[in-house]
């Protein structure tokens, strides 16, 4: 009786320690060209659990799987292998490669999304914002990154070189709640009515140690913000342009 009664403990702790194990956070690796757990951005967000973190190494990064990019609303960490180190960010570049008949942006929030969807140390580039559906309209908004009805946390991001026909050339937020800290938005562009490095519709955005430079919109060349509280703290807003006003 005694063995089998140590057999059985035996069994349930060895079953304790595989479940323990099955509720670590992990860590995945891309590489677009070297060995690494996936090779495409995509890939390795649909292969994370909450809680994990998937480390994108430096490279320049395109094609499908690589732009357009959705967390699919996992409290996941995304980013750059060194997001404390600005020239390790300007080298992890996520590229779009979006044009006007084949558009393309970088990141896609739209699946409520909180503060622990974190994104950062990667540089957002040749952005062309797809349309998206907002309430009852499509627009054309957010050639870097749009968030709709989400709030995640994007932390030291270079966005640059995007453009968006309606709205938010670098970033387009729409009723949500987004954070965005230490981020440089910079020569993005839009044509529209929302502003060229930033356009913010609804819901709330803290701005925190940004730069906003070099940014063209038809209203608002560095942000546009309507019906929205938008809080700055410590931010660069600089030689941004309108063609209509702010």
């Amino acid at each position: 009786m005694r063995r089998g009664r140590r057999r059985n403990w035996a069994v349930i702790g060895t079953l304790v320690l595989a479940f323990g194990r099955c509720g670590l956070a992990h860590t995945i690796y891309v590489d677009d060209d070297g060995p690494a757990d996936f090779g495409t951005i995509q890939a390795a967000i649909d292969d994370a659990n909450d809680g994990d973190t998937v480390i994108i190494r430096p490279g320049t990064y395109t094609g499908p799987g690589n732009r357009d990019i959705e967390f699919r609303g996992k409290a996941i960490r995304v980013t750059g292998a060194d997001p404390n180190d600005w020239d390790v960010v300007s080298r992890t570049v996520i590229d779009c490669e979006g044009t006007e008949n084949e558009p393309h942006r970088g990141f896609l929030f739209t699946t409520s999304e909180g503060p622990a969807s974190v994104l950062s140390g990667v540089k957002i580039t040749g952005g062309y914002a797809p349309s998206i559906p907002l309430e009852i309209y499509k627009k054309i908004v957010g050639g870097g990154i749009c968030c709709n009805r989400s709030s995640p946390s994007i932390l030291r991001c270079i966005i640059s070189g995007n453009l968006a026909q309606h709205g938010g050339g670098g970033l387009f937020t729409y009723d949500g709640h987004p954070t965005i800290r230490q981020c440089e938005f910079r020569s993005n562009i839009s044509f529209g009515t929302g502003g060229g490095g930033i356009d913010v519709y609804g819901g709330r955005i803290v701005l925190a140690g940004c730069s906003i430079t070099g940014n063209w919109g038809y209203q608002g060349g560095g942000i546009n913000a309507w019906v929205c509280t938008l809080l700055l703290d410590n931010c660069l807003i600089r030689h941004n342009e309108s063609q209509s006003w702010g």
